[in-house]
């Protein structure tokens, strides 16, 4: 039998008083047609946001057996005289990885081509109030639900600016196995928590197969529930230190083993916005890479005079909230056009729609072709992709 250690590896980060939250936006309408998707939203401005940014993620589907880069960056846009072990603060509370959407650094501090993590901004706890309090580099879920290989490929070159210092990287995942249900929460999977002495002179290279713990390999029915908690649709990658200085990340990339057929998600693009409302072109998605899921996300800038510079103050990270899928969205699924409160949705890969009695229902596939046409009761089983369903006046952009 192994043992699976339910302890912690890396201590759960503790709400501090910089451990600051934008409102989230509220999507209050997403329309479907003519290959664009268009959103609203409303937004709390007791906070004052500076700007939104929407995250779009596309869906990949694999041609053949091989791996498949969901991230990976050499930080080249990062200009700055900073060194190892001098350097450079920005003032910043976030920062986002531009050339990786969706990516976001608590504490950031810099130098040139390399992201710096504040490890003196982390707090070890074991009351995981709030995980996500301190200092860190964090990806965006990953579902990883279709992969039958579910391996977290990681490589990275990690530094320290001081020896006092050591960082790495663990996989986190949504995990519905907690004690008090109004609290479930991410948790690291301890066996793929990699931590490291760093040099402060040189890059380390370090690479790793975070392989999913399999529950055929456990006996103990504390750790057989550990594991059944984990849910692979929502899995994050997160770099983090500790220390009471900076720990270094000069490049790093992230994979997946993926099979001809088999898909994932993976952010595909980063827009800026002063409106409440944005259009997601998807016209030029693909059967292998099509538009899948978006994200709404407030940021706060302030201007710093004692650096000379604007900076990311504020943000919403609303790590509880996943992103949103197209034609799946709670409240506005459908494009209501008739007042009839037409539900169309998927589950367990099939599409249903409810509150559409008497109505014939017709599915297209990214190419126009009509794919299916029936009872709008029927049950509707498609292969694996993105379709246009229409039901009386009422469409739909899903994605099986």
């Amino acid at each position: 039998m192994k043992k699976l250690s339910l302890g912690l590896a890396m201590a759960a980060i503790a709400t501090g008083a910089q451990a600051y939250w934008m409102p989230t936006p509220e999507i209050t309408s997403e329309v479907s047609e003519n290959g664009k998707t268009t959103i609203e939203w409303t937004y709390d401005d007791s906070e004052v946001c500076t700007y939104f940014q929407v995250i779009v993620y596309k869906m990949h589907k694999a041609q053949e057996d091989g791996r498949f880069v969901l991230a990976s960056s050499d930080f080249s846009h990062i200009e700055s005289e900073g060194t190892i072990n001098n350097h450079q603060e920005r003032g910043a509370l976030w920062d986002y990885l531009p050339d990786n959407p969706g990516w976001w650094v608590r504490s950031p501090l810099y130098m040139g081509n390399a992201m710096g993590i504040d490890t003196f901004n982390y707090f070890a706890g074991s009351d995981n109030s709030d995980i996500f309090g301190g200092a860190y580099m964090v990806s965006p879920d990953y579902d990883l639900t279709n992969l039958s290989d579910k391996t977290v490929n990681v490589s990275a070159s990690l530094a320290a600016e001081a020896v006092s210092v050591s960082g790495g990287f663990c996989i986190w995942a949504w995990n519905t196995n907690w004690s008090d249900p109004t609290n479930i929460d991410y948790k690291p999977i301890t066996t793929l928590d990699h931590h490291y002495t760093l040099s402060t002179t040189n890059f380390k290279t370090v690479e790793e197969a975070c392989a999913f713990p399999d529950v055929a390999d456990y006996t103990d029915p504390d750790e057989i529930d550990e594991i059944n908690g984990i849910c692979p649709e929502r899995t994050r990658v997160m770099f983090y230190g500790r220390g009471y200085s900076s720990y270094w990340i000069n490049n790093f990339e992230v994979s997946v083993n993926m099979k001809k057929g088999e898909t994932v998600d993976y952010g595909a693009a980063i827009y800026q916005t002063e409106e409440n409302s944005f259009v997601i072109d998807t016209s030029g998605d693909t059967d292998t890479d099509y538009t899948y899921a978006y994200e709404v996300r407030a940021v706060r800038e302030d201007y710093d005079d004692y650096r000379d510079l604007t900076t990311v103050r504020a943000t919403n990270y609303a790590y509880n909230a996943p992103k949103r899928v197209i034609g799946q969205t709670t409240g506005i699924g459908s494009t209501d056009l008739d007042g009839s409160n037409i539900d169309i949705r998927v589950a367990a890969g099939r599409i249903s729609i409810s509150n559409a009695e008497g109505l014939d229902t017709r599915v297209y596939s990214t190419d126009g072709a009509c794919v299916f046409e029936g009872a709008s009761d029927s049950e509707i089983t498609l292969p694996a992709g993105i379709y246009i369903v229409k039901t009386g006046t009422n469409s739909a952009k899903v994605v099986i």
